[in-house]
């Protein structure tokens, strides 16, 4: 997680090839980030193409499935990366705004629930409860509960 040492964050582990081959095996679906985790909107029109392409590409070529979802580095997107993405073969895209998936929800600006690897498990399930409440009143519960939002 170099990206992240510019914002003080600490340095994490992150998963090989062969951990994402045992994650797969279990039944998790690995997706796409983008191949070297910058904000797609910021980065022309034949980058964007090989941030996508060549991302996907490199996770088949390690010995995993081609992935059909991918999440926005930083959540940075508009209507023309969410265009280049379902071009380059994505069924689904994820951004960083919480909430919940519905069924009629845009399949490539899809909301997410981010849990980090220190919340407890009562933690996720707030999280997940909360998801679809309006986005003012869910703030207000979470810290409360002293849980981020």
């Amino acid at each position: 997680n170099r990206w992240d040492l510019a914002i003080g964050a600490g340095e994490r582990p992150l998963l090989d090839a062969g951990g994402l081959r045992q994650l797969e095996a279990k039944g998790i679906e690995i997706g796409s980030h983008g191949m070297r985790h910058r904000p797609l909107t910021e980065v022309s029109a034949e980058e964007l193409e090989d941030e996508l392409t060549r991302s996907a590409a490199g996770l088949e070529a390690v010995g995993l499935r081609r992935p059909r979802v991918l999440s926005y580095p930083y959540g940075d997107f508009n209507p023309s990366v969410a265009s280049a993405a379902r071009r380059a073969g994505y069924g689904a895209a994820f951004t960083t705004e919480p909430g919940a998936v519905r069924r009629h929800s845009e399949r490539m600006t899809l909301p997410r629930i981010e849990v980090h690897a220190d919340d407890r498990p009562w933690q996720v399930v707030l999280l997940a409860a909360t998801a679809g409440w309006p986005a003012p009143i869910r703030v207000r519960v979470l810290r409360y509960l002293r849980i981020r939002p």
